[in-house]
């Protein structure tokens, strides 16, 4: 039985891991954004490269995560099947800072970067200052980006009024090992 749990649990995190989180919470005077994970592009169709600001438009449904101040060359694929309408009734902000992966999405398109390989890992952070939930026009909630079907079907959540990422598994595996060490040397010079 512990077995087939495992095997169940296996599968759903691989399952998992093709779509894009995005998580929206305050921080102090600030709106941060967090994102990971990957794209299947196999159900969507290229369009054409173009180059864009990154920004914000609740009322749109719509943001894109572009790293830098400049306008970023960017790929843009159609074949949403079903999107938002809007998660608020905030109008266009530009982000103060933002690192990491591109990433965009749309009701109708995903914009993903130059050279993007179906299924690479995607992560980033960005933020908009002094700012909050409210003043940006957002409404908490979780939002559902659909695109594909089948083997090839995928999507991305956005959650607004989520909580920071929790670090990963792995972090806690080595932050105990690094306490069980010291804890280790100290019990040494005590004996």
């Amino acid at each position: 039985m512990r077995f087939f749990s495992l095997l169940t649990l296996l599968a759903a995190t691989s399952w998992a891991h093709g779509a894009v989180n995005i998580t929206a919470y305050e921080s102090l005077d600030d709106v941060v954004f967090t994102l990971s994970g990957s794209v299947d592009t196999a159900g969507l169709s290229l369009v054409d490269t173009y180059s864009l600001h990154g920004n914000l438009t609740p009322s749109f449904a719509s943001f894109i995560n572009s790293p830098g101040t400049d306008l970023t060359p960017m790929l843009v694929f159609v074949g949403i099947t079903s999107a938002p309408m809007d998660f608020g009734s905030g109008a266009s902000t530009t982000f103060d800072t933002s690192e990491g992966s591109l990433f965009g999405i749309d009701a109708t398109s995903i914009f993903l970067p130059v050279g993007y390989v179906s299924g690479a890992s995607l992560s980033s952070t960005f933020k908009i200052e002094n700012a909050t939930f409210e003043s940006l026009g957002m409404d908490a909630g979780v939002y559902t980006y659909n695109w594909g079907s089948g083997v090839n079907a995928d999507l991305a959540t956005l959650t607004i009024g989520g909580t920071p990422a929790v670090p990963e598994p792995t972090t806690y595996a080595l932050l105990g090992g690094v306490a069980a060490f010291g804890f280790a040397a100290w019990r040494r010079r005590r004996a």
